[in-house]
């Protein structure tokens, strides 16, 4: 654990040679995977991921080696480990999942990687009732909200005490209210204008790809009637 969470390499290596529990967890429930995942050393998680160690292990709080990667912006380990099949929708001891975390510390390309390649549910809720897009409203996250708003997260569900997405709108920003709800507005509807110039893009290419099958199948059958 100590060397995985110094990014040796070298003496994580020797360790697990010299028969090491891979998967040994410390007081907190940290394994080695843990520690070198929310360190960014993508070459002992590599390594740790060779020789058996459980991405799925959680600590005392639920947290994962996927879930600390989130939070970091560790690009290179979440694509490590969501290569390797980590569960994605596991959730921590207050039901936030790898997904969450990485949007409410805005950090957009990790929230879309675990959506677009490790199909990630937008719509999980935490222990509160909380989303991925209500808590990264609750931060001031909007290009996260418009991301979630463009793939199709629920914009509508409600939190334990009757909350929506615009009741936890961003408090910390000293702006006021009416100013952060005005930019969380503009921000789920651009997200629902992109899903809506997505969804005509694949209609158009749907219907120019019928129409080449068409003039195919005109081709073929003049062929045949020669």
């Amino acid at each position: 654990m100590i060397a995985a969470n110094n990014g040796s390499l070298e003496k994580v290596r020797d360790l697990i040679e010299a028969k090491a529990d891979v998967n040994l967890q410390d007081k907190y429930g940290q394994t080695a995977l843990i520690y070198a995942s929310f360190g960014g050393y993508l070459d002992v998680v590599e390594f740790l991921l060779k020789n058996n160690a459980d991405m799925n292990m959680q600590t005392k709080y639920g947290q994962t080696a996927l879930m600390k990667a989130a939070f970091t912006n560790s690009h290179h380990i979440v694509n490590a480990l969501v290569a390797k099949k980590a569960d994605v929708d596991l959730q921590a001891t207050d039901g936030r999942t790898a997904l969450m975390i990485a949007g409410m510390a805005n950090n957009l390309k990790v929230v879309e990687f675990l959506h677009d390649t490790g199909s990630a549910n937008v719509n999980a809720q935490d222990t509160n009732g909380l989303t991925a897009a209500m808590l990264a409203a609750e931060n001031g996250c909007f290009m996260v909200v418009t991301y979630l708003a463009k793939v199709g997260a629920n914009m509508h569900i409600k939190d334990l005490h009757g909350r929506s997405l615009f009741d936890v709108v961003d408090k910390t920003s000293g702006q006021s209210q009416a100013v952060t709800r005005k930019k969380l507005e503009q921000a789920v509807a651009k997200g629902i204008r992109l899903a809506k110039e997505v969804e005509a893009a694949r209609e158009a290419e749907e219907a120019e790809a019928e129409k080449q099958r068409e003039r195919e199948r005109e081709r073929e059958n003049a062929l045949l009637a020669n």
